[in-house]
C-alpha cells in the first residue's frame, strides 16, 4: 500500500500514464498502412496457423502479438498497431518506476511526462512495426539489470534474462543494446572478483546461459540476417553506412522532439542530469547510464551496421536520454521550492503547463501526419479508373532502383475490390507487354518522388499528390493504344527521375515498351540512352536485362527485314550486330523501305509551297540537348505529296516533328502537322494531326509511328501538310519533318 506521502506521486504517475494512453490511442487506426506496416500485415495474414510468422530481417515477437490482435479484431489498422500502442503505453510507467528505483521519484515523473508527450515515441507507438516493442523490452532489460547489479538475487537476474530474451525477439537492434550491457556486466563481474565475491559471478553466467537457451530456436535465422545487415559487403540497405556524427545528430533531433530550440534545451538538461549525478557523487549510476547510452553508438560503427542513421533504429536509447533530463527538471523543481520556502507544487504545475504547451502542437501534428497515403491513391483509382486499366508503379528517387510503390500499392488495390493490370516498373515482362499491344485501356501511374516539386511538361497529364511524396498520374484524354500511352507517360517521367540508376531503369523500361510495340528503332535509342546513363548496374538494381533486350531488338529487326525480302540488308544487320550493340541509326538504315527525304532530293515528290513565305527545303534542325538530324523544312501553308506503290510486306510511317529553335521566341503560335493518305479509291484519310507550339513544353522532337499495313500493295498518295496554328498566325512558323521514312514492320 502507498503511504499518505506517496499518494500525490502516485496520482501524478497515473495522470501521466493516462495522458500517454490517450495520446497513443487517438487516431490509432486512422491512417492507411505505409510500406513497412504492409510487410507486417502480409507476414501475419499469409503465415499458416501453427507456424511462427517470419519476416526478412526481423525477429518474430511483434508478428506473434499482431497475429493475436488480428484474430481478435480482424484485418485493420487498429488491430495491427495495437501491440505497438500497448508497448508505448507500458514504457511510461516503467520509466517512472526506473526514476523511483534510483531514489529520484520526481525525476521519473518528469521523464515519464516527456515520454508520454514525445512525438518521436508517439510515431512508433502508432506503427505496426517493432520499434515501440524494442524500446519497451530494452527499458525493461535496463531496469532489471540495474536492480540485479545493485542487489543481486536469482529473481532479479531471471527477470533481466527474460526481458533480454524478449528484446532479442523484438528487433536486431537489441543485440547492440545487449553488447553495451555485456560491457557493464563484465566490469561489474571484475569488481566482484577483485572483492572476493566469486559466487556473484554465477549470476551473469547463468543469465547468459538462459538467454542463449531462449534464443536458440532463432540462431539459424540470426546468422543469415546479421550477414545481411552487418559489414561493408552486406546488402540490406540502399544507403551508405552512417557515421557516428550522423547517428548522434539523428538522436539529438528525434529525442529532442524535432526542431526549434527544444532539442538544444533537452540536450542541456541531459548533460545537466549527468552533471548532477557527478556533483552528488553517484558515480556508479553515472557510469551505468553513460555506458548504456553511449556504447551503442560505438558498437554500431564497430560492427558496421548497414543502416541509414534513422533514429528509430536506436529508439531503445530514448528513455536513457529522458531520465537525466528528468533529473535536471526535478533538481530545478527542488531549487525553486527551496527559494520560495514552499512545497505547494506551483513550480511543478507551471513547468508541466510549459511542457504541455511546447509539446502538444507537435503531438497534434504527429496525429495529423499521414506517412504514406496509399489508401488515398487506391481510392482515386477505385473512383476514376475502369476495371482492367493498367496501373504502372514507379519510384523516381531510390539510388539502387527499389520500387516501393509495387510493394505497397497492390495491398490497398486488392482491398478495394477492383481488378487492374499492375506493372512493376523495374521488373517488366516482355510477354506481358506484348499482350497489351492490341489494347486501348487507360494507363495510370502511381509513383513516389522525393523532389520538392513534381511537374510534368505535358499539361494533358493530370498529377494528383498524396502524402507523403506519392503521386497519381493519368492523361486527361488518353491517346491511342495502351503501349503508346505508357511510352508517352515515361517520356514525361524520365526527366524527373534521379540520375543515374532510377533514370536509366526507366529508360530501359521505355525500350521494353517500344520493343513490345515493334518500334524497334525507338527501342534501340532508349536502350542506348539507358546504357549511357549507367553502363554498369549496381547490385540492387535487379537483373541486368539490357543485353537480352538488345538481342531481342536485333532478332526482331533481322526477321522483319528478311521477311520483307531484303537479304542484303539482313546480312548487313547481322554483320553490325556481330560488332556490338546496334544503334538506332543502324536499325534505321537497315529497316528503311522508303526515305522520303531522299525522294524529295531526287525530285520525286510534288512540292506545293506557293503560298508559303519560304520554299520547302532540307536543313538541319539542332534542338538543344537532342540529336541533330536532316529535316524537311516546311513553312505553312505548304505540303509535300508522294505517289507511292507500297510493298506487299507491311510498312510503318515514322519520323519526328519540331519547330526550329530560332523561331521559339519570334512570337508565333506554332504550326499544325498533318498527314493524309489518298487510297486508289475512296476519300482521303487523315492519319495524323499534331499542333506544336513554341512554348517550352513543345521545344523538342515529337515522334510519330503510323501503320500503313491497311494499304499494303496499293498505290497511294501520301501528303505531309503544315498549317498555321489555331490563331491562324504563321509568324515564324519554321516547321520541320525530321527523317520521315517508311520502315519495314509487322
Amino acid at each position: 500500500m502507498f503511504s499518505q506521502a506517496n499518494r500525490p506521486w502516485l496520482a501524478a504517475a497515473l495522470l501521466i500514464i493516462g495522458l500517454g494512453f490517450a495520446v497513443r490511442f487517438i487516431n490509432l487506426g486512422g491512417d492507411s498502412f505505409w510500406l513497412d506496416e504492409i510487410f507486417t500485415v502480409r507476414v501475419v495474414t499469409m503465415t499458416p496457423p501453427g507456424l511462427v510468422p517470419r519476416e526478412l530481417d526481423h525477429p518474430p515477437l511483434l508478428h506473434i502479438l499482431a497475429r493475436y490482435a488480428y484474430w481478435l479484431f480482424g484485418e485493420n489498422q487498429f488491430a495491427f498497431r495495437l501491440p505497438s500502442a500497448l508497448a508505448g503505453v507500458l514504457a511510461i510507467p516503467l520509466l517512472i518506476a526506473a526514476g523511483k528505483q534510483w531514489g529520484m521519484p520526481q525525476a521519473g515523473l518528469w521523464a515519464g511526462l516527456l515520454l508520454a508527450l514525445s512525438p518521436f515515441h508517439l510515431r512508433y507507438s502508432q506503427e505496426a512495426r517493432q520499434y515501440a516493442l524494442l524500446m519497451l523490452c530494452s527499458l525493461a532489460a535496463f531496469f532489471w539489470l540495474y536492480r540485479a547489479l545493485y542487489r543481486p538475487t536469482w529473481e532479479r537476474w531471471l527477470a533481466f534474462s527474460l526481458a533480454t530474451g524478449l528484446n532479442l525477439y523484438s528487433h536486431y537492434g537489441a543485440l547492440i543494446f545487449l553488447a553495451a550491457q555485456a560491457v557493464i556486466i563484465a566490469i561489474w563481474s571484475v569488481r566482484q572478483l577483485r572483492g572476493g565475491r566469486w559466487r556473484c559471478v554465477g549470476y551473469p553466467v547463468a543469465a547468459a546461459f538462459l538467454v542463449s537457451l531462449l534464443y536458440l530456436p532463432w540462431l539459424d535465422r540470426l546468422q543469415q540476417d546479421v550477414a545481411r545487415n552487418v559489414g561493408a559487403g552486406s546488402e540490406a540497405s540502399s544507403f551508405a553506412m552512417a557515421s557516428a556524427a550522423e547517428w548522434a545528430k539523428a538522436a539529438f533531433y528525434a529525442f529532442g522532439t524535432t526542431g526549434g530550440i527544444i532539442p538544444y534545451l533537452m540536450a542541456l538538461a541531459f548533460f545537466g542530469g549527468l552533471g548532477w549525478l557527478l556533483y552528488t557523487r553517484q558515480l556508479t549510476r553515472l557510469g551505468y547510464l553513460l555506458a548504456a547510452f553511449f556504447l551503442p553508438f560505438g558498437f554500431i560503427i564497430l560492427f558496421e551496421v548497414n543502416r541509414a542513421a534513422w533514429p528509430r533504429y536506436i529508439i531503445y536509447l530514448l528513455p536513457l536520454y529522458l531520465l537525466p533530463v528528468g533529473m535536471t527538471l526535478a533538481w530545478g523543481q527542488q531549487w525553486a521550492e527551496n527559494q520560495r520556502g514552499k512545497t505547494d507544487g506551483l513550480f511543478a504545475v507551471f513547468l508541466t503547463l510549459l511542457i504541455l504547451g511546447g509539446h502538444w502542437p507537435m503531438v497534434r501534428a504527429e496525429h495529423r501526419l499521414v506517412l504514406e497515403d496509399w489508401q488515398g491513391a487506391a481510392a482515386q483509382l477505385a473512383a476514376m479508373a475502369q476495371e482492367g486499366d493498367v496501373v504502372i508503379t514507379l519510384s523516381l528517387n531510390f539510388p539502387l532502383g527499389d520500387n516501393i510503390v509495387f510493394d505497397a500499392l497492390p495491398y490497398h488495390l486488392q482491398r478495394s475490390g477492383r481488378a487492374y493490370t499492375v506493372l512493376h516498373s523495374n521488373l517488366l515482362e516482355l510477354e506481358t507487354l506484348r499482350g497489351l499491344r492490341p489494347q486501348q485501356m487507360q494507363v495510370w501511374a502511381v509513383l513516389t518522388n522525393w523532389n520538392q516539386q513534381t511537374q510534368l511538361a505535358d499539361p494533358s497529364f493530370i498529377l494528383t499528390p498524396y502524402p507523403l511524396n506519392i503521386f497519381v498520374v493519368h492523361q486527361e484524354s488518353p491517346r491511342g493504344r495502351t503501349l503508346a500511352q505508357l511510352s508517352a507517360l515515361y517520356e514525361q517521367l524520365i526527366p524527373l527521375a534521379d540520375a543515374p540508376v532510377p533514370r536509366c531503369l526507366l529508360e530501359r523500361d521505355l525500350a521494353a515498351f517500344y520493343l513490345a510495340d515493334n518500334q524497334l528503332i525507338a527501342a534501340a535509342a532508349a536502350l542506348h540512352q539507358s546504357q549511357a546513363q549507367c553502363p554498369v548496374y549496381p547490385i540492387h538494381a535487379g537483373v541486368e536485362v539490357r543485353p537480352v533486350l538488345a538481342e531481342q531488338i536485333f532478332q526482331a529487326a533481322y526477321q522483319i527485314v528478311l521477311a520483307a525480302g531484303q537479304p542484303d540488308q539482313a546480312d548487313w544487320l547481322m554483320a553490325r550486330w556481330a560488332e556490338g550493340w546496334l544503334t538506332a541509326e543502324d536499325l534505321r538504315a537497315a529497316m528503311t523501305a522508303v526515305d522520303l527525304l531522299q525522294l524529295y532530293e531526287q525530285g520525286d515528290g510534288v512540292v506545293d509551297d506557293a503560298a508559303a513565305p519560304e520554299p520547302i527545303t532540307i536543313i538541319p534542325f539542332n534542338l538543344p540537348g537532342q540529336t541533330s538530324q536532316p529535316t524537311l523544312f516546311m513553312h505553312p501553308p505548304a505540303q509535300m505529296q508522294y505517289n507511292l506503290t507500297l510493298p506487299v510486306y507491311p510498312v510503318w510511317l515514322q519520323g519526328q516533328t519540331a519547330m526550329y529553335p530560332d523561331s521559339w521566341h519570334w512570337g508565333g503560335d506554332g504550326a499544325t502537322f498533318v498527314i493524309t493518305v489518298q487510297p486508289p479509291s475512296g476519300p482521303a484519310v487523315e492519319l495524323y494531326r499534331q499542333h506544336i507550339s513554341n512554348a517550352p513544353v513543345d521545344q523538342k522532337w515529337h515522334s510519330y509511328t503510323i501503320s500503313l499495313a491497311a494499304y499494303a500493295g496499293q498505290t497511294i498518295t501520301l501528303t505531309l501538310h503544315t498549317e498555321a496554328g489555331p490563331a491562324a498566325d504563321s509568324t515564324g512558323d519554321w516547321a520541320g519533318w525530321g527523317l520521315p521514312r517508311l520502315v519495314w514492320g509487322e
